[in-house]
This record gives structure tokens, sequence and C-alpha cells, in this order.
């Protein structure tokens, strides 16, 4: 399950597994006993990878994006402990969604001179076909990148980091 819809789909299945039913975002659907199923794998996606890289308890991680792979991300990390920032396009989606998951929203001007121990990009800024953009212009605000971004394989976002 992609873009955009993570979240709307929930409405339609028959089963939704715990941990994407709290984080309202579901990126996984089957049918199983002939109900619809779904399920949120962004959880391990985002901190088995990360975890491996830092430690995550205690970190500072900022999240770009408010749609479901955003939302599992954020939730994700501050359950592991982390102080996750969120920033985003639209600045009240970004506050819609630090509220749920008790982060810090902030805007794009606000990022300027901040530095992060991780990013965690989860926007589709520089996904095929528009592989030559990025959601930083400039440097990258973190020492640890992830793209949630699966095609292409090395975005922009990853190349200037």
């Amino acid at each position: 399950m992609t873009i955009p819809h993570k979240q709307k789909v929930i409405r339609y299945l028959d089963v939704v597994d715990p941990l994407a039913k709290r984080i309202g975002a579901v990126n996984t659907v089957w049918r199983h006993a002939g109900k619809w199923r779904g399920s949120n794998t962004d959880v391990d996606g985002v901190i088995v990878p990360l975890s491996k890289a830092m430690r995550l308890a205690g970190s500072s991680v900022l999240v770009v994006g408010n749609g479901g792979a955003a939302r599992g991300a954020a939730c994700a990390l501050t359950d592991a402990g982390a102080k996750v920032t969120l920033t985003g396009r639209s600045i009240d989606r970004v506050r819609a969604l630090a509220k749920f998951c008790s982060s810090e929203p902030m805007s794009r001007e606000q990022l300027k001179g901040r530095k992060f121990d991780a990013l965690v990009h989860a926007t589709s800024v520089g996904m095929f076909p528009k592989v030559d953009e990025s959601f930083f212009d400039g440097d990258i605000p973190a020492e640890v990148v992830f793209d949630m971004v699966y095609n292409p394989l090395e975005t922009l976002l990853i190349k200037r980091a």
C-alpha cells in the first residue's frame, strides 16, 4: 500500500493489526479466511535499520512528512524513546501529526541551523519520475539519513547526504 491510501484504506478492512490501528495507517493488505486484513510494516522498516546505526532512545530525529509513512515512523520512533521533530510541506498537517504522536512540529524556516542525530524522509519528494527533487535545497540537517522513497534506490537526498 502506498501514497495516498495508507490511512484511507482502514475503513474498508475487516481486521486491522493493533499497531496499525493505533498509528492509523496500513501499508500491507491481504485476504485470509474471507476477510480483508491490514498491518503496518513501516514501523519495523524504520526502527530495525536505524537501531543498527544508532541508539534511538534519547536521540533527536527529524521526520519529514505527514502522511501514513511519516505517521508510522514518528509513532515508532517516539515509542523507542527518540525525541521526534516533524516537518513537512503542510504545517497544519504537521502540527496535527505532532500532537497525535507527542512530537514537536517545526516549519522549514525553523529548521535553519538545526542539527539532528537522524533524518527520516517520508514524503514522495524525489520519487520517480521526479527524481531531480529533494525536500532539502542545501545542507542535510542530520548525521544519519533514512529515505523511505524506494524508487529510485539512490535518491537525490541520499546522494546529497
